[in-house]
């Protein structure tokens, strides 16, 4: 998973997903920075064929000091 937000300067964000069961994978991202991020998944499948697949995440808040 790679994460960006469009402020000039910001570096992308990257994670790697595991299989959690036959078929399901989870990747956890942590995202620095408050605010507005997108999410573009790259999924090399069988027969080395590859997707991307983009998501965005509006309003991310910023962690608590308890966190």
């Amino acid at each position: 998973m790679e994460a960006t937000m469009s402020h000039a300067g910001m570096v992308p964000v990257f994670a790697d997903a595991g299989e959690i069961e036959p078929g399901h994978y989870q990747a956890i991202i942590k995202l620095p920075m408050a605010g507005d991020w997108r999410v573009t998944v790259h999924v090399t499948m069988s027969g080395n064929h590859k997707e991307d697949y983009d998501f965005n995440i509006k309003g991310v808040q910023p962690r608590s000091s308890a966190d």
